[in-house]
């Protein structure tokens, strides 16, 4: 009986992530490249973060016992910004996997599978670096140092999943940024993403009702740095 009531819960847990998003351009392709370090770049709002938990949870569900960590420089970043954008638009809030814990006090979501995300930052280091995981995503990559990045590298080892992997996003920043040498010199895979890739705001013939308003509007009202940067994604 209690193995029947686990297998209905993971069918309705893994139902509900079943989007159907459409994803396009590099944020598609980074479904399936297994380099072992990747960095999705673009402008504000091209779908990058929702990419790269599209992948991660996908990964959890199909390779149980898999582990990821969620990390962000500091801790406190990440609740009301990905950890958000996983609750609402890949798990759904009313899913059992994000349900008892307010985002604020989340350490970890637990699979009806035995696959974990775990959720920390680099101000607590302790916490999440003392075990090992498949698949590392270091949001707001840019804010990391490099000593940073290597040390993910290293926690880079459960290998349940076929292929171990960093994969962090950010916007542009300045070309000698360690992140931008490092894809430079071909260690890291630099992978560009667009506001026409995002669903959202382009529907593949023209802008969408968001799109319009965000990117045509509100990006594009931006000056100087920010303009470049979160709209032009230089």
């Amino acid at each position: 009986m209690r193995a029947l009531e686990t297998a209905k819960a993971r069918v309705q847990a893994q139902s509900m992530t079943e989007r159907g998003y459409v994803l396009r351009g590099n944020n598609l392709t980074a479904q399936t490249t297994s380099a072992p370090e990747v960095l999705l770049v673009g402008a504000a709002g091209t779908g990058k973060t929702l990419a790269i938990l599209h992948k991660i949870n996908a990964a959890m569900w199909e390779y149980p016992g898999a582990r990821a960590l969620i990390v962000r420089k500091v801790r406190v970043d990440l609740t009301e910004s990905v950890l958000v954008t996983f609750e609402r638009d890949i798990l759904g809030l009313d899913n059992p996997i994000c349900a008892g814990i307010q985002r604020e006090n989340r350490r970890i979501y637990r699979y009806p599978n035995g696959s974990e995300i775990v959720i920390g930052g680099m101000d607590r280091p302790g916490r999440i670096l003392s075990t090992e995981y498949d698949l590392i995503y270091p949001a707001e990559a840019v804010q990391f140092d490099e000593q940073d990045w290597e040390t993910f590298i290293m926690r880079n080892r459960n290998y349940v999943t076929p292929y171990q992997q960093v994969i962090g996003d950010t916007n542009p920043d300045v070309p000698h940024h360690w992140l931008k040498q490092r894809c430079d010199a071909g260690v890291c895979l630099l992978m560009n993403t667009y506001h026409t890739d995002n669903p959202a705001y382009w529907n593949g013939d023209d802008w969408t009702e968001r799109g319009r308003d965000y990117v045509l509007g509100k990006l594009a009202r931006l000056s100087g740095v920010r303009k470049a940067r979160y709209l032009d994604g230089k």
